[in-house]
């Protein structure tokens, strides 16, 4: 079930010479699902698919750096609290708690911090892409930085579907 009165969040994060960042914002969706306690992660999956973000496991968030240079990833929080880096070792943190979701451009290095005690998330990608694994070392840097800019936006939004915050804050970036 997603809330009606969520609020999307905005954060920019640039290129820092070790990862590449995006142009387009990293997105918190602060409250935008309601994790019932009856199979939250089979109707979580559910949304998820019916807007096209598949390839859905229920995971943890690395504790090393890293980014995804050939799909976008979403990460929402099932159960417990995430405190999070993203963009680098200058990036910002940010605490996801339970119904928030991540949308994490493809190219923005993201880790986790710290976690509480019983957390989950889902991380899903836009039509399911196999995503890749970088790590921010120095080879490779220019050649990822080129896939990155060929991921497309996603046609859906994750939460609501076509007409949703995420073309509002990317597709309106171009």
């Amino acid at each position: 079930m997603i809330y009606s009165y969520y609020v999307v969040v905005p954060h920019k994060v640039k290129d820092d010479g070790q990862f590449p960042n995006s142009d387009l914002p990293v997105l918190h969706y602060k409250k935008a699902f309601d994790s019932p306690w009856f199979f939250p992660v089979f109707r979580f999956k559910r949304l998820l698919a019916r807007n096209g973000w598949r390839n859905a496991r229920v995971n943890d968030v690395q504790n090393e750096e890293h980014y995804h240079s050939n799909t976008h990833e979403l990460l929402g929080i099932i159960r417990g609290k995430i405190r999070m880096q993203v963009g680098g070792d200058t990036g910002l943190e940010l605490v996801l708690c339970k119904g928030d979701i991540l949308l994490i451009p493809a190219g923005v290095a993201h880790k986790k911090l710290q976690t509480t005690e019983y957390f989950s998330c889902i991380g899903a990608y836009p039509d399911g892409v196999a995503f890749d694994l970088n790590y921010g070392k120095c080879e490779g840097y220019s050649s990822t930085a080129e896939k990155i800019k060929a991921v497309s936006i996603p046609e859906r939004d994750p939460v609501t579907g076509e007409s949703g915050k995420l073309h509002q804050f990317w597709v309106n970036q171009l």
